[in-house]
């Protein structure tokens, strides 16, 4: 998978997603294909972006349109985050608010994310070529790591970084990146500054 595609699927895979459904009622979904008709009405609240943006299907019920008001006004309030509304299906949408999109109804792009979870990789500590579901490295027997940002893997090789206040660790870019927008550590939910993240080095494996 190419940089981009994955800094794509980081994105919006740290969003939250919200269904406004036919009683009114807003649901917090995983995504998913399939999910996205004219009639539908689905708000995504994007931490990266800083903005909640509600795709409004072109045949959206009134109901729905009015859930979906008071929904964005509480999750303005909580976030603090501007709305953004924009109508589906279109030719106009950006292809940046079209990834969100494409994540929760194209197969495709879902077969793709997935690939990526299934791959082989290396042991951080040893270099061993393991399988995505390996939870304990069968060269040097020792636990596999996983990033507490992307949730994937820490490979042989790749820089780390740990939470100064729980020790949990994660991809040092993946974990700036995080800290920048989100001010809190993922693991441990306590604010840290960018400081607050310890690097790893060789010597310390």
């Amino acid at each position: 998978m190419n940089q981009k595609k994955f800094d794509d699927l980081y994105r919006i895979n740290n969003a939250e997603y919200i269904v406004i459904d036919e009683d009114g009622v807003d649901k917090k979904i995983t995504p998913r294909s399939g999910i996205l008709f004219e009639e539908s009405l689905i708000i995504v609240v994007s931490r990266l972006d800083r903005k909640i943006y509600s795709f409004i299907g072109t045949r959206a019920s009134a109901r729905k349109q009015f859930s979906e008001n008071k929904v964005t006004a509480d999750l303005r309030t909580k976030y603090g985050f501007d709305v953004e509304r924009i109508r589906f299906p279109s030719d106009s949408i950006s292809p940046e608010h079209i990834q969100f999109i494409e994540y929760l109804a194209e197969e495709d792009y879902l077969h793709v994310f997935k690939a990526e979870k299934t791959k082989y990789y290396a042991c951080y500590f040893c270099g061993e070529p393991l399988e995505r579901e390996t939870t304990i490295c069968t060269a040097c027997e020792k636990d596999i790591l996983i990033c507490i940002v992307c949730k994937l893997p820490i490979s042989f090789g790749d820089e780390l970084g740990k939470c100064s206040l729980c020790e949990g660790l994660a991809h040092y870019v993946h974990f700036h990146e995080w800290i920048k927008v989100m001010v809190y550590c993922p693991n441990c939910s306590k604010n840290i500054p960018i400081e607050g993240i310890v690097p790893i080095t060789e010597q310390l494996k």
